[in-house]
């Protein structure tokens, strides 16, 4: 749904209210208000609609999660050394710090 439509889905709903409790208020007045928020909006400069994910669907989530899950099961289901476990649990962090990069470099098409 464009951001206009949406603007005027929630100031309808709010100019109902409005109306409903105070019926004095001129129908007219209400209109030329939405009408100059919704040409406000569009002449915006820099505002970009874009889809928005759940943020299940997301792969930086998925990414970080992984990366949590990956480092805990390291430090308690490794029987190594301290150092090497060190080792381990610093790689983990650092390939999810550069997949989360990339990832965020790479997939702009939707807010998540």
């Amino acid at each position: 749904m464009p951001l206009p439509a949406i603007v005027g889905t929630i100031l309808s709903s709010v100019i109902k209210e409005v109306l409903t409790k105070n019926p004095h208020v001129p129908n007219a007045n209400v209109q030329n208000v939405t009408e100059e928020v919704i040409e406000t909006i569009n002449a915006t400069p820099g505002v970009e609609i874009v889809p928005v994910k759940p943020m299940a669907a997301s792969k930086i989530n998925w990414t970080q999660a992984a990366a949590i899950v990956a480092s805990v099961a390291a430090f308690f289901g490794l029987d190594v050394s301290p150092e090497t476990l060190v080792t381990i649990i610093i790689g983990i962090q650092a390939v999810q710090s550069v997949l989360t990069v990339i990832l965020r470099r790479f997939s702009k098409s939707v807010v998540a």
